[in-house]
């Protein structure tokens, strides 16, 4: 008796289907078709932890060719070169003694007759899968299914894995062979056109979360990628951004013994500002020599809320303590900017030569007529405010992406809305 769904009868109670996976498959080296990885993605989605071992799953061949977006007139035709790849097609995962070389697939049985295909993953893919206490990577289906680079699904799970941090730091080359793809685009430039630039539009249009990168280089070859994560799912003034995520979970793991995994549970499952009021309550219970197992006390706080210990006022100050650090680094941001703004500028006045110079004093006159009485002599006298205009149309023309909204956001501080 067959027992497939339709598309619609496959979704969750919620309405999800949720993908979830160990970091050491989302880690691991290979390199799938879009039409591989959406086969393996909606498997992966039937699966749930809970389970002791894979079963059969049966899907309507209709709906899936639906949901892979399969416009070929053979469709069986092509869901069996498909599925023949994911057969042939073998990987590598390495593990702490040993490397395990395996394929996905264990069968595919097609029912023509019965428009029904029966896909099971290889059983060695069950540590993966099944029985997942940490160290694992979630996401909803919905969110990846539409993207149309395969590149595009790889870094998308690999910058989830690190959403919770908001940071994910590649060398090019562990990234491209991630990738699958460490033979190819020899080029930094082509791999940028056609690898990071097409993930950076998808994952921004196509899913739940989006990403800028900054080009780490070693003289003049870029040699890594430091990823900045971001999610669109902000929850009003409690929204964590990358960088206070950064620090939060910087200071769990070194100042309160957490794993990683353990953090970036926490960071999912509880607001920040939760977070940070009962590490107010643990650090006073610390100090008060009540606390035996940082790490242990720190998780039960968070799961029975130990913020009942603070009294309103308390937790006013923490509030207040909060907005002050802020103030604070935005205005040690403000110097460094000005710092650094001179040093361009200073850089700037030696590198151009005189009659450079003195065409850009007339370029500003022209454009500013109001200055026209301005004496051209002062332009050159750094201590006049002629040469301080002067400056900022030299920073506007050759570093016009120097702008203090820029610096800020390149330093990941987004103050207190």
């Amino acid at each position: 008796m067959f027992i497939a769904k339709q598309w619609g009868e496959y979704m969750s109670s919620k309405g999800q289907l949720i993908v979830t996976k160990s970091n050491d498959l989302v880690q691991a080296q290979y390199r799938l078709s879009t039409y591989e990885l959406r086969i393996i993605l909606l498997l992966a989605s039937k699966v749930q932890m809970q389970d002791k071992e894979f079963k059969r799953y049966q899907f309507s061949v209709k709906e899936i060719s639906k949901l892979l977006d399969i416009k070929s007139n053979s469709i069986y035709a092509h869901l069996q070169e498909i599925t023949s790849g994911l057969l042939k097609k073998t990987f590598t995962i390495v593990k702490d003694e040993s490397k395990l070389q395996l394929s996905w697939l264990a069968s595919a049985e097609y029912f023509e007759g019965h428009g029904i295909i029966e896909l099971e993953f290889s059983p060695k893919l069950m540590p993966y899968f099944l029985q997942l206490k940490e160290r694992f990577t979630s996401y909803k289906l919905q969110d990846v299914i539409k993207l149309k680079s395969s590149h595009s699904y790889r870094i998308y799970e690999l910058l989830k894995q690190y959403e919770a941090i908001g940071v994910r730091t590649f060398e090019v080359d562990e990234l491209k062979t991630l990738l699958g793809i460490e033979n190819d685009y020899t080029l930094y430039a082509n791999f940028k056109q056609k690898v990071l630039q097409v993930a950076h539009r998808e994952i921004a249009e196509k899913t739940d979360m989006y990403f800028d990168y900054e080009e780490i280089k070693n003289v003049r070859k870029v040699e890594k990628l430091k990823f900045i994560i971001f999610s669109k799912q902000k929850h009003g003034d409690n929204y964590i951004e990358p960088a206070e995520k950064l620090r939060l979970a910087e200071r769990l793991e070194k100042d309160f013994g957490l794993k990683k995994a353990q953090v970036q549970m926490a960071m999912r499952q509880y607001e920040q500002e939760y977070i940070e009021e009962n590490l107010a309550v643990i650090e006073q219970d610390i100090y008060n020599d009540k606390v035996k197992n940082i790490p242990a006390y720190t998780l039960t706080a968070f799961k029975d809320d130990y913020r009942k210990k603070l009294t309103t006022f308390e937790i006013d100050k923490l509030k207040q303590a909060k907005v002050q650090e802020e103030k604070e680094m935005l205005y040690k941001l403000k110097d460094e900017y000005r710092r650094d703004r001179v040093q361009k500028i200073n850089a700037l006045r030696k590198k151009l030569p005189l009659h450079v110079i003195e065409q850009h004093v007339q370029e500003f006159m022209v454009k500013h007529p109001q200055y026209h009485t301005l004496i051209t002599d002062d332009f050159y006298d750094q201590s006049k405010t002629e040469s301080q205009l002067l400056d900022v149309y030299l920073l506007e023309m050759y570093h016009p992406d120097h702008t203090f909204e820029k610096y800020l956001s390149e330093s990941q501080l987004v103050p207190t809305r």
